[in-house]
């Protein structure tokens, strides 16, 4: 499969949405500190309830698997503490989006998923009819767009919103100093960076 920043990606692209109409993909956003992992679980939960393999895409963990030279440039951070990994990762991605386009990690994302469509068909026999993709998670408009684009009738995205103290609380749980709480959060929203994440636009446009 082609990698996403080749230009035959596009041909990648065209064959996937030719044959979705079996899959379920659904995308997570939310505010850092939200705790989407609840959401997660319990969505993976309720499709297993209804026959579904559940196939959980992780684009913080595809920034590593393709573009592994410019994760090496951050690589130092986002194995630090929980603040570094939070910041070297947003940088990342921000860097990602500037570099190649602003819905490159949805390329990624839609990359992954055709590789599993590939391997189902290759080694299970038969390949699942029920699959679910779980998208952790879309921080930017324009890769919410493709995603509608490609998966127009059985893509749906999920928002989280909690409250500010609640998301305050989440981070301090998980050690971050008071002082950089704010900071993680200015630049999760960041609406006047056309490349930086932009959470908070792309989860007024959520489904659900």
């Amino acid at each position: 499969l082609a990698h996403p920043t080749d230009s035959t990606s596009n041909d990648s692209i065209k064959e996937i949405s030719a044959r979705t109409s079996k899959d379920l993909i659904i995308g997570l956003c939310g505010t850092i500190g939200s705790g989407l992992h609840a959401l997660r679980t319990s969505i993976e939960s309720r499709l297993s309830l209804h026959n579904y393999v559940v196939r959980h895409i992780h684009i913080s963990k595809l920034m590593q698997e393709y573009f592994p030279a410019e994760y090496s440039e951050f690589e130092k951070d986002i194995e630090s503490d929980s603040y570094n990994i939070y910041k070297g990762l947003q940088d990342l991605g921000n860097s990602l989006r500037e570099k190649y386009s602003s819905h490159i990690l949805a390329e990624a994302a839609i990359t992954k998923i055709s590789f599993h469509r590939e391997r189902d068909n290759k080694i299970e026999s038969p390949a699942p009819d029920r699959v679910a993709y779980i998208v952790d998670q879309l921080k930017h408009p324009s890769e919410l767009e493709l995603f509608r684009l490609i998966y127009q009738h059985n893509f749906y995205l999920f928002g989280v919103i909690r409250t500010e103290s609640e998301r305050k609380r989440n981070l301090r749980d998980e050690g971050i100093p008071a002082k950089h709480i704010d900071e993680l959060f200015h630049r999760d929203r960041k609406f006047d960076d056309p490349n930086g994440q932009q959470t908070e636009k792309t989860i007024r446009d959520a489904d659900f």
